[in-house]
């Protein structure tokens, strides 16, 4: 097995087993590069002046904007806005796009959503008197195509549906839900935050109307995000945000704005955390997904064989799930927190507790869970790490209770 822990400065320590992939991903020492190079020999600011350095730095901000609108099959760069992250992309259609939205229109999502994806449109609602519509769940935590459609009427203005659950890692079909979504007119706004990690994607050939990510998902840096806006609502969307960057022509009394997408980024952006997820999706596509995926889906049957034979009263909620990054579990009678704190004492780290989604712990009837989200980087070695972790805390519990 290709040893990808060399590029990562945590990772070749090996003190280390890092399994908290699904919120945030390592970055490599290629994009703390770029990102260092940036502020070692550039510095400059973007759409500033005549100069060199900053020709240099807007040349690089363009060039990963292309790389992001390549990432997730659009067409074209200028239908990339970038955020400050997923949950900012992700109020920017709720806030923008959800102006359109008239008293008594509805809302269609599904309690599987990650609290960034469920409150700006639960707000949404309240602010516009628009009705929150909920689509049943299959047994595998999914939104099907049959189901988004039982529930949709002509009022259905806007369909969310998140590419893969963070809590399950659950696979929505989101080629089909957006055809059902067109179906009656609505638009559909997908999370992309998870599924872009595992799943090449086309919003364009889909039919996505708008589609949020962020670049710590897949390693890039912190802070940096962006929203696909299919061309059509670009025209519809007002900023939500003022200031330096954005605007045209500044008079006493009006003022009007650039176009999409820099008429959406207001002010000075993250320049370096740009031009470092531009190289980190170089980086990536470098491996592919069908290398990383085959990685992590063989590690994930290491994983779930191992914890149902040698790991007592382990309850796992999501065994059977195909090309799932995440397993998550709880120990019969123990807490999450207290199954992660002892993990973390043999420098195992993994998520505990509701992992900012609420409705599905509560879907699935517990309160809380613990999560090992894998990435291609991972090996062998930490999942036999993980294991033994695993038993000892089992064991550690046992005489504490």
């Amino acid at each position: 097995m290709t040893d990808y822990k060399k590029d990562f400065p945590l990772l070749k320590k090996g003190e280390w087993v890092y399994l908290n992939n699904a919120a945030q991903t390592l970055v490599p020492m290629p994009v703390l590069q770029a990102m260092n190079d940036y502020y070692m020999n550039i510095g400059a600011n973007i759409h500033r002046g005549v100069d060199s350095l900053g020709f240099e730095a807007t040349r690089l901000y363009d060039q990963a904007r292309e790389n992001v609108a390549k990432l997730v099959g659009a067409k074209d760069k200028g239908k990339i806005i970038f955020t400050r992250g997923t949950t900012s992309a992700i109020n920017m259609v709720a806030n923008s796009f959800g102006q359109t939205l008239n008293e008594g229109d509805e809302i269609v999502i599904s309690v599987s959503e990650h609290h960034s994806n469920f409150v700006p449109y639960q707000q949404l609602a309240k602010r516009k008197k628009a009705k929150l519509v909920f689509v049943p769940l299959d047994k595998n935590g999914c939104v099907t195509p049959e189901n988004l459609k039982s529930v949709l009427t002509n009022r259905t203005k806007i369909v969310v549906a998140t590419q893969m659950t963070n809590v399950l890692g659950s696979i929505n079909d989101i080629q089909a839900l957006a055809k059902v979504a067109h179906s009656v007119g609505a638009i559909i706004a997908v999370d992309g935050a998870q599924g872009i990690v595992h799943i090449p994607t086309y919003v364009a050939d889909w039919d996505v109307d708008f589609y949020a990510l962020g670049a710590h998902k897949l390693l890039g840096p912190t802070g940096v995000g962006a929203l696909y806006v299919k061309n059509d609502f670009l025209e519809k969307m007002q900023p939500v945000e003022m200031g330096g960057d954005m605007v045209d022509i500044v008079e006493e009394q009006e003022t009007t704005f650039l176009d999409a997408p820099q008429g959406f980024e207001a002010g000075t952006p993250m320049i370096a955390e740009v031009i470092g997820w531009g190289k980190a999706i170089d980086y990536f596509f470098d491996i592919g997904y069908a290398e990383a995926n085959q990685r992590v889906d063989y590690l994930r049957k290491m994983m779930v064989q191992k914890m149902e034979s040698e790991v007592k009263d382990v309850i796992i909620y999501n065994k059977d799930f195909e090309h799932c990054p995440l397993v998550t579990f709880n120990i019969k009678g123990v807490h999450s927190h207290d199954t992660a704190s002892v993990l973390d004492k043999h420098k195992v780290c993994v998520r505990a507790g509701h992992h900012c989604a609420q409705l599905i712990h509560k879907w699935l009837g517990i309160q809380s869970s613990v999560r090992a989200s894998l990435m291609y980087y991972n090996d062998e070695s930490d999942v036999d790490r993980f294991i033994e972790a695993l038993k000892d805390a089992k064991d550690f519990i046992n005489v504490l209770f």
